[in-house]
């Protein structure tokens, strides 16, 4: 779903707009303030009525792909992933959503979303017009993951862009996105792993037959097991390449593997990364 659709909503309360000036004018240190503010938008946001032929044509897509299915809804905002800048993890996304009423409620909270405290401060600090501020939503059919995690086409500690840095875990991504288990790391340059660490991982998120997500505890054999073998982390790293390749840059990859088979479920690019001096001569230039 398109910024559009969370311009037409928010158009059609226009006290949104009145509250949006008066959080242009507060400074990035004024929690309270900012908290004030930024709870009654997403209230507003959560209670807005969708417009009639928006809504048709939601429901219509959603009833096309299955009720009983779980799916992600996801926020994807348009200051969230920029090339210097990154407000990611800032957002909310949800997981193992079923139903039409239940995807469109949640697609209200990633709207809303937008104005976490946190979020509306990172945006006041760094200058950001109020008014580039806007919000898509992704609907993803869910990838019911047996292990999954992210991936760095350059390494984050060293900033090696030789190096494919992968941190795995059983389950969904998200045990590594929220910090419940130290992941296994693998590290690949050139084809071949050149670091591994298989940690003791307690727990795993799963996916629920009825919906949402449940926590549970890992039998202690598969708690020190590793989540990929060396064959499939050096063929995701491959993938990572891949996507890095399309979009010229480094990537932050979200990623999943179900039944042998390795999926890419989101990316974006590595900000962190100092940029590469330009030369005009084509020796090889070593940088620290």
């Amino acid at each position: 779903m398109t910024m559009e659709a969370f311009r037409l909503v928010t158009a059609e309360e226009p006290s949104i707009g009145r509250q949006l000036d008066l959080l242009s004018e507060l400074s990035c240190y004024d929690r309270d303030g900012i908290r004030r503010l930024s709870g009654i938008i997403r209230q507003t946001i959560e209670d807005a009525e969708v417009p009639a032929d928006l809504l048709k044509e939601i429901t219509q897509w959603i009833s096309g792909l299955g009720e009983r299915a779980g799916y992600a809804v996801r926020s994807s905002a348009t200051m969230e992933d920029l090339p210097t800048k990154s407000g990611a993890g800032q957002l909310d996304t949800y997981l193992n959503i079923s139903g039409s009423k239940e995807i469109l409620r949640h697609v209200r909270r990633c709207w809303s979303s937008l104005f976490t405290e946190r979020a509306v401060t990172y945006r006041l600090r760094n200058g950001f017009d109020k008014r580039d501020a806007y919000m898509a939503v992704i609907v993803q059919e869910m990838v019911h993951a047996e292990a999954a995690g992210v991936m760095f086409t350059a390494d984050p500690v060293t900033f090696n862009r030789r190096i494919v840095s992968i941190e795995a875990c059983f389950g969904l991504g998200e045990s590594v996105v929220s910090g419940l288990v130290n992941p296994d790391v693998y590290r690949v340059c050139d084809g071949g792993i050149v670091a591994k660490a298989v940690t003791k991982k307690d727990f795993a998120i799963i996916g629920l037959p009825s919906g949402g997500t449940q926590q549970i505890v890992l039998d202690r054999e598969k708690q020190r097991q590793p989540a990929l073998t060396v064959l499939q982390a050096v063929h995701l790293a491959q993938l990572g390449r891949l996507v890095e390749a399309h979009f010229g840059h480094p990537q932050d990859i979200e990623w999943c593997l179900c039944e042998d088979n390795l999926e890419i479920v989101q990316c974006r690019p590595i900000t962190t990364l100092f940029p590469f001096p330009v030369v005009e001569d084509q020796d090889n230039h070593v940088y620290v």
